[in-house]
């Protein structure tokens, strides 16, 4: 179907478009719009666009709501894919982790390190209550 364009500005008081209203014709249909903004030199074949899209979501809103909420689906679907992908990623990592550990832990018996020895007194349970029974029995 071939379409004719018209393009109808809207002016304001100080002479700058603020709105464009585009009618497109065929020999058989005329559908119009009011788009904001100065639309004056986007192609006709865009316009074209522009204007049955707007008809289409205006007249079968239903339908235009069905290919948004289709879309959104699509888009959700999608998203859980890649979410499912890195919780892979992260569980393969952590994995990669356990098993270092207990390399590290393994050679660490092997050649008689102690880690809670490295870490200082401090850091033992048994410490923490004698350090809090000398604290007490100094004061």
């Amino acid at each position: 179907m071939t379409w004719q364009v018209t393009k109808y500005p809207q002016i304001d008081g100080m002479g700058s478009v603020t709105a464009t209203i585009v009618i497109i014709d065929s020999n058989m249909n005329r559908i119009g719009a009011e788009f904001v903004g100065n639309l004056l030199d986007k192609p006709d074949v865009e316009l074209i666009d522009m204007v049955l899209e707007d008809f289409y979501q205006k007249h079968y809103f239903n339908r235009a709501e069905s290919e948004a909420i289709t879309q959104l689906n699509k888009d959700k679907e999608a998203l859980e894919k890649k979410l499912a992908e890195a919780t892979k990623i992260i569980d393969n990592h952590k994995q990669g982790m356990y098993e270092l550990l207990a390399m590290i832990g393994a050679i660490a018996e092997h050649v008689g390190y102690d880690f809670e020895e490295e870490n200082g007194d401090e850091d033992s349970q048994e410490d923490v209550s004698d350090g809090g029974d000398e604290m007490e029995g100094g004061e």
